[in-house]
Parts: structure tokens; sequence; C-alpha cells
């Protein structure tokens, strides 16, 4: 890595965001944030390249099962990446080398300290995670710990993390990976945001970020209007979608002959930079899957119209896409909810941390269940387009 320690000076938050085609918005301290960003570089062991060359549908959903699990083991590590897009996810022709996914020992730990009230102890766990205790912890002894105790916020994290590792099996199972998640926005001498200091709102890791594009709809709507907003992990696990669906349609077997008006007309939505756009050409695929698919058959009904690379994907956005709603519908009530939790939280001297963390973890862990569950159920259909 070549990391430059001179601060890039002369970036001012009108310049920053007229570049970027997203309005600018208001926030006090937000030119001092960008004047102390650092230039930062890393040098990857593997040649990597856009998820766009990708023409084995199969393999290109085996390269966002790895990438998720590039992210979540980034987030292990106390980090939200703040900028998943498909420049910021690397496919390689040569499978990697990889370990198996394991979930840290610290996560296990703070999820047994925990306090399950809605004033959740989330400071208190992180720093008894590490010193509580020096024998190690498994996710086997942590649900024994658990038993009897299903309906908790300990017990619901937990079951998402097994989804999750039974998931990863299937997919490193060779010891082999196809992509890898790179780069990110970041602050000070991380390239990532910190966990550690990102729930006080003086830190400057709480700006927002990321690529217009892949933006969340409810980020983008934020930044539109000048409204505050927490960037979470459920914002980059909806960036993944829309990278997905970028996928779909900017891949190289639909450029060339196979490039036609309804591919073109998708293509612009997308990149419209505005929610109705995309909304767009979301429903629009909704409708040819819902209406031209048969699950049964696993098959589209008028398979001549169609290329194969879109039939093959197609109906995997479509069960992204439900995942998806369902997860934001439940983080927003996890956000309704918030407000006489955090008052509780300040009334016994705590932060906002002690109760957005332990749901962070939550919903991190989902988010990547859904989306690799979703993969893994179409795996035949899609294996049948090699």
């Amino acid at each position: 890595m070549d990391e430059d320690p001179c601060p890039r000076l002369g970036i001012d938050e009108c310049s920053c965001f007229k570049a970027h085609g997203i309005p600018n918005f208001s926030q006090s301290s937000m030119s001092t944030r960008m004047q102390s960003r650092l230039h930062q570089r890393f040098l990857c062991l593997d040649e990597g390249e856009s998820l766009e060359r990708c023409q084995d549908p199969w393999e290109l959903c085996q390269a966002y099962a790895h990438a998720l699990t590039g992210w979540l083991n980034l987030y292990q590590t106390g980090h939200l990446h703040g900028d998943v897009s498909i420049r910021n996810i690397l496919y390689s022709r040569r499978p990697i080398p990889c370990e198996p996914f394991f979930v840290s020992e610290a996560m296990l730990r703070f999820i047994a300290d925990s306090d399950d009230s809605e004033a959740a102890s989330g400071n208190r766990a992180m720093s008894s995670a590490s010193s509580s205790s020096n024998s190690p912890l498994s996710i086997e002894a942590l649900r024994a710990s658990l038993e009897g105790d299903e309906d908790s916020l300990r017990a619901k994290t937990l079951n998402q993390i097994e989804r999750v590792v039974r998931l990863t099996e299937q997919f490193t199972s060779e010891g082999e990976c196809r992509a890898v998640i790179v780069e990110a926005d970041g602050s000070g001498s991380s390239a990532f945001w910190p966990l550690k200091n990102y729930f006080n709102k003086s830190s400057p890791c709480r700006w927002l970020s990321g690529t217009p594009e892949f933006m969340s709809e409810e980020m983008r709507d934020a930044i539109k209007h000048g409204k505050e907003y927490l960037q979470s992990p459920v914002d980059d696990i909806e960036s993944f979608v829309w990278c997905f669906l970028w996928t779909i349609l900017f891949n190289d077997a639909l450029k060339g002959p196979m490039s036609t008006a309804f591919y073109e007309d998708r293509r612009d939505e997308i990149k419209a930079r505005n929610g109705s756009a995309r909304g767009a050409a979301v429903r629009r695929i909704e409708q040819i899957v819902k209406t031209e698919y048969d699950a049964q058959r696993q098959s589209f009904l008028d398979e001549d119209e169609l290329a194969s690379h879109f039939r093959a994907l197609a109906p995997v956005f479509v069960g992204l896409q439900e995942r998806l709603l369902r997860l934001k519908f439940e983080w927003r009530r996890v956000r309704k909810r918030k407000e006489c939790a955090l008052k509780r939280v300040e009334e016994e001297g705590g932060s906002d941390a002690e109760y957005w963390l332990p749901r962070f973890h939550l919903f991190a862990f989902r988010g990547v269940a859904d989306f690799l569950e979703v993969i893994w159920e179409h795996r035949e259909y899609l294996r049948g387009f090699a």
C-alpha cells in the first residue's frame, strides 16, 4: 500500500458533489472533512477486472458471494465499507486461494456480552469483548448459553451468523474465490469507516459516502434534501444489489449485436442517478420475470426474445430485490424505535453506539445471508447457462 501522508487540499463540498452529479447539502464541517482526507492506493497481488466482463452467470454469482464475504470480513474488523460499487469489486478469471470464512471471536464475545434491553450496552460490550475471558468462545458454546432465550437480540443475531456460516461453506468449499472487494471512502488514516467512533455525531466518519449510481435510495434522498442520515450496513447491502443490476445490463454479453433497445433503455435508467428512473428499470425487469418466467420449469416462456445472460440473472435480481425490501422494512422499524431507547441510554450515561451497534451486527449478517441464500436457491438454474 502506498499512502500519501499529505492531505488533499482545495477540495470544497460544492465541487465534490458537483463532480458526482448530486446536489450539494449543508453540513457545517463538510469542507474541513473533505480537506483532511488522505490519498491512498492499494496494490493487490492478483489481477482483477470488472464484473462486466464475466459472462458465465454462475461464476458471476459466485463472485458476488465472495465479494460479500470479503465485505463481511472487513465489517468484523470494526469498519463499514461505505462505497460498494461496480469499480470496487474486482473479478478474477483465475481462482484465488482463500481461507474459509469464520466469525471472529471478538464478534462472538460482543454478542455474548451484550445487554438485550432496548438500551443495549454497545460500548460496554465492545470494551469487554476482548478482555472478559481468555478461553476461546465458539458458535456452539454461545448457542448453548442462549438456550431458552430464542427471542433475544443476541439469539436473533446468532441465527443470522449461523445462516452465513452454512452458506459461505457452500461457496468456498473448494478453498478458492472469484472476487475481492477493494477501496473505500474514509477519513484520517483509515481507508474505511471505523465503527469505534462512528456513532459520535461530531465524528468525521459521519458524512455520507458512496457512488451515486449504487447508493441506497434513502441515502440519495437524504443527500438531495439535506437530511440527517445514519449510513448503515443495510445501505452497503443495497449497493450490492444495485451492482448486481448493473452487471446484468452492462455485461459484455449484452453488448454489440445483443445490445437491443430494451437493454439500452434500462441502462439509461440506472445511469440517470435519480430514484424514479432506477425504479422504472426495476419494475420493467420484474414485469418481464413475473410474466414470462416459469418458476417450475425454471426457464423463460419466450427464450428467443431475451439474451441468455439476461434470462439467467434477471430472476436472481428479482429475488434479491424482494429480500432487500423486507430487510429495509425491518431496518426502518428499528430506526423508528430508537428515540425511546436512546433516551434511556442517555439517562444511564451511555451513547448512541449502545443502541445502534448490536443492530448493525444483526442486519449486516442478515443482509449477507439473504443475498447468498437467493443465489444458492438459483444455483442449478444458473449452472445450466455455463
